[in-house]
């Protein structure tokens, strides 16, 4: 009978469409600042119908250009490695989202990420448009020169140029005329026209990130020429430490990101997907990584 389950599970047909649209409804929702207790005379969280209008156009905006909106990344991700926790050992390292100080109430796009923490919010931008030039210091610490994981972290970093900036209006209309280049304050005591989202004591926070070298592709995926390579580099670099060797379908969650399906994923299209299965299995059939898991 488990099985029988199992089987028909997998069946189940990946409707990237409508796993989009559940996604994007539920973060404009997540984000959009509602009134808790309407009969409070106090209320904290009221909001006026101008600045909700201002919200749902962001918000609108933001996810047309930088979405669709996902729950994870690939453990390959180029943000991944940028937003890497350090704490993590390399043999335990199977992030799916970034760890950037002081994300708080996230949810996560295609390219770009969407966050309102509170407090010192100067801190996640600066370090966000740092993270490339940290990430090469570190590499060349004595604790990572040598590790198996600085092929990977090299050639992520080099994949992606990251920018980070308070939700305004002036971003707003920036991303409306295709301007992916723009730059705000690090400060937020300069900054104006801070849309609320979430709360109104949050303060919110977009990064996102072009592609260097190769374009995506027309469905706006990755391509497999950085997908290929990223999570081939990636997954060698746990050879050091594998005992037993994996097999595709228990590693897609980390090789697709989710959602996802048994052929695609909203980040990966069906032939980027083809083409990661082949190399992934190609690797395991090796017995490099050891004995296949029973």
């Amino acid at each position: 009978m488990r099985k029988l389950i199992m089987l028909c599970w997998g069946m189940v047909m990946f409707r990237a469409n409508e796993e989009a649209e559940k996604l994007k409804a539920e973060a404009i929702n997540y984000f959009l600042i509602k009134e808790i207790a309407p009969w409070r005379k106090d209320n904290i969280d009221a909001i006026s119908e101008t600045d909700r209008k201002r919200a749902e156009d962001a918000l609108s905006v933001i996810c047309t250009k930088l979405g669709p909106v996902v729950s994870s990344y690939p453990e390959w991700h180029p943000v991944i490695a940028l937003g890497r926790d350090k704490s993590i050992p390399c043999y335990r390292d199977t992030q799916t989202t970034p760890s950037f100080p002081r994300l708080d109430h996230t949810r996560y796009m295609a390219n770009g990420i969407i966050t309102c923490p509170y407090g010192d919010t100067d801190e996640l931008i600066a370090a966000v448009k740092r993270s490339y030039w940290d990430l090469m210091q570190y590499l060349s610490s004595d604790d990572m020169r040598f590790s198996s994981l600085s092929g990977w972290l090299r050639m992520a970093s080099d994949s992606i140029e990251l920018r980070a900036s308070y939700i305004t209006d002036e971003l707003i209309t920036a991303f409306k005329n295709s301007d992916f280049d723009y730059d705000g304050s690090d400060v937020l005591s300069d900054v104006s026209g801070l849309i609320p989202l979430y709360a109104n004591t949050a303060k919110p926070v977009l990064i996102w990130w072009s592609w260097n070298n190769h374009a995506l592709e027309s469905d706006g995926t990755i391509p497999p020429a950085v997908a290929v390579p990223l999570m081939l580099s990636r997954t060698l670099a746990d050879l050091s430490y594998a005992q037993l060797s994996e097999s595709w379908e228990n590693m897609r969650y980390l090789l697709l990101g989710s959602p996802h399906g048994a052929r695609s994923s909203l980040l990966l299209n069906q032939l980027t997907v083809k083409q990661l299965r082949t190399m992934f299995n190609g690797l395991m059939d090796s017995g490099a990584f050891g004995p296949k898991k029973g």
